[in-house]
C-alpha cells in the first residue's frame, strides 16, 4: 500500500475517525480524503450522485493530484462547497471545513443505515457459521469415527 499524501502540502495523510466517517486527514492543512462509499454513510445520496454526474462534462480538471492514484482530480460544484473528486479511484478531497459543509443525512437516516449494516453483518456471520457447520457435518459423514470395542 502506498502512502497517501495531501494534494496541497504533500504531508502524509493520517487515518482519522470522524463519525460517521473514517477519513484520511492532513494534520498540517486540515484537509481530508474519503471514498464515495464511506461518504454515503453521512452525506445525502442525491448530493453525492449529482457531484459524481458533474464530473462527466461539467466538472473542470483541478490542479490537485489524487492522494491515492496521483491522477488529476475533477473540481465539481455541489450544494455546498466545490470539491475535488477522482473518477479513477472514487476518492473525494475536501479542504478544511468542506466535509462539514456538505449536505448531511439526518441522524435518523444515519441510525437506520447503521442498524441495517449491523443486521447485514450479523446475517453474514450467521451464514458463515451455518456453512462451516454444514462442511463439518459432511466431513464427519465421509470420515466416520471408529470407536474401539
Amino acid at each position: 500500500m502506498t502512502l497517501m499524501r495531501c494534494p496541497h502540502c504533500r504531508q502524509p495523510l493520517v487515518r482519522t475517525d470522524r463519525p460517521p466517517y473514517l477519513v484520511w486527514t492532513c494534520c498540517l492543512c486540515g484537509g481530508c480524503a474519503a471514498t464515495l462509499a464511506v461518504l454515503r454513510k453521512g452525506i445525502r445520496h442525491d448530493a453525492l450522485q449529482r457531484a459524481w454526474q458533474r464530473t462527466i462534462g461539467h466538472g473542470r480538471t483541478a490542479l490537485l493530484l489524487c492522494p491515492d492514484c496521483a491522477q488529476l482530480m475533477n473540481r465539481v460544484p455541489t450544494e455546498g462547497p466545490e470539491i475535488d473528486l477522482c473518477r479513477q479511484c472514487q476518492l473525494v478531497w475536501f479542504d478544511a471545513g468542506e466535509l462539514e459543509a456538505m449536505p448531511q443525512r439526518s441522524a435518523e437516516e444515519i441510525a437506520a443505515a447503521q442498524k441495517t449494516e449491523r443486521w447485514a453483518r450479523e446475517l453474514r456471520e450467521f451464514q458463515r457459521r451455518r456453512d462451516a457447520h454444514q462442511e463439518f457435518m459432511l466431513w464427519l459423514m465421509r470420515h466416520p469415527i471408529s470407536v474401539p470395542h
